[in-house]
């Protein structure tokens, strides 16, 4: 739960508000609450009402939103295409910190309803509700309902060659819990990419399976690619390494543990955390000195769960906050005592 509070937090400064990761939102219990969960088109939107608000001192509009739709598909109810739907929500203008989720006229997306009225839908997930696609392909077996239908038209989607319709779809399906092999048989061919951003993507979802095969497909993927600090998807794979407790992953996180992206800094520690190997000692005191606070205490705390030192060898992340460096020090220090070299 540390890791994943913090590296909420990492990507909550990069928005500039504190959401859900993009990818780490679980599908499986937004699917079962919505009433209706489609691929949708957006005909028409009207102003029902507005009104004049102030936030922070500044006038904003709040508006109701009514959106004529139709249903191309729905994935887990019987609804015949082509049904005509209403979807009502609230906009301000100017957006603010913390803004809801819409649609706009001629729009087309995969969408999370609940009913709120007859024929009437409101929005199922403040985060997830709505994912937009340039096309949305009608799902191959009809006669089937649920997340399988849904996963069958987001791996189809995956065979495009529009960016942002394959990156979204790739941070729907990391919030799966299974996928067929035929998906995951798309995210390995994806996953060797040229477009990076893409390749990364389908990686965050691969390892979500906690294998070492897919955090080895990680290391040896940045071992010959750039990469972005500030891309989505090295956050939201930040956040899958945290849950990997597979010890025949150890060497892969190890490698991790000295990214210079740093979520994947900490979701490598959390691992190693996770799995408690002592041979991990020097990769863990080699953190000591991570330019980045939370990487050292994530440092200091799996050091002393490994060798069960408590009291000033395991601080609370408020006390160490106080001093990290009488911290990391006294670490350094019994290291030394132990008979090694500080690691360079």
């Amino acid at each position: 739960m540390k890791i994943t509070l913090i590296l909420f937090l990492l990507i909550g400064r990069a928005l500039a508000d504190v959401v859900p990761v993009p990818g780490t939102q679980p599908v499986a219990p937004i699917f079962a609450r919505s009433d209706l969960v489609c691929n949708c088109v957006v005909e028409s939107i009207r102003v029902s009402e507005e009104q004049i608000l102030l936030r922070g001192g500044k006038p904003v509009t709040r508006r109701h939103i009514i959106a004529s739709t139709h249903v191309n598909e729905a994935y887990n109810r019987e609804m015949k295409s082509g049904t005509r739907i209403n979807i009502v929500f609230d906009e301000e203008v100017p957006s603010t910190s913390g803004s809801m989720p819409a649609v706009s006229a001629s729009e087309q997306a995969i969408i999370f309803l609940r009913l709120s009225g007859p024929a009437v839908f409101e929005f199922a997930d403040p985060f997830l509700g709505v994912t937009p696609f340039s096309a949305i392909p009608i799902g191959g077996n009809q006669t089937q309902l649920g997340l399988m239908r849904l996963e069958t038209a987001l791996a189809v989607i995956l065979e495009s060659h529009n960016h942002d319709d394959q990156i979204n779809a790739l941070r729907l399906l990391q919030g799966f819990d299974e996928l067929s092999s035929a998906s995951l048989t798309r995210l390995e061919t994806l996953s060797a990419s040229s477009d990076e951003e893409v390749a990364i993507s389908a990686i965050a979802v691969l390892v979500k399976k906690k294998s070492p095969e897919s955090v080895r497909r990680l290391v040896d993927y940045l071992s010959t690619h750039g990469g972005s600090a500030q891309s989505l998807a090295v956050v939201s794979i930040g956040t899958e390494l945290g849950r990997v407790a597979d010890p025949e992953a150890l060497t892969s996180l190890e490698n991790l543990a000295s990214s210079r992206y740093v979520p994947l800094r900490l979701g490598a520690l959390a691992g190693i955390r996770n799995i408690k190997n002592p041979k991990s000692a020097g990769v863990l005191v080699k953190r000591l000195d991570d330019p980045d606070t939370n990487v050292r205490y994530l440092a200091v705390i799996t050091l002393s769960e490994i060798f069960t030192l408590g009291g000033e060898y395991s601080p609370t992340m408020y006390l160490f906050d106080q001093n990290p460096d009488s911290y990391t020090q006294r670490w350094k220090s019994w290291w030394i005592k132990e008979g090694h070299d500080l690691p360079k």
